[in-house]
């Protein structure tokens, strides 16, 4: 991948693992991450927001959002290319 990042930067996936934002974690889809990085050449960003009941609502969907902002704005560093980030 440090290839791919040197010519206009690599496609990036800011990954939010599933479990209804009540149960779950990265751990939980880490291996279907890795995998898909290395398929598709490209960096995969997994989130490991705050989980309910712990935390009421909507701070998981504010963390997804500052883990999103986070790469966009730090893309550069990251050697991906801001044009090609997805969720």
């Amino acid at each position: 991948t440090g290839e791919a990042a040197t010519v206009g930067g690599q496609a990036c996936l800011v990954w939010f693992h599933g479990g209804a934002h009540h149960w779950g974690s990265i751990q939980s889809s880490d291996s279907l991450m890795i995998y898909l990085a290395e398929l598709a050449q490209m960096c995969v960003v997994c989130v490991d927001y705050r989980l309910a009941p712990e935390y009421k609502f909507p701070t998981d969907l504010l963390d997804c959002e500052t883990a999103y902002l986070w790469v966009t704005r730090h893309s550069e560093c990251l050697g991906v290319d801001s044009t090609r980030i997805a969720i």
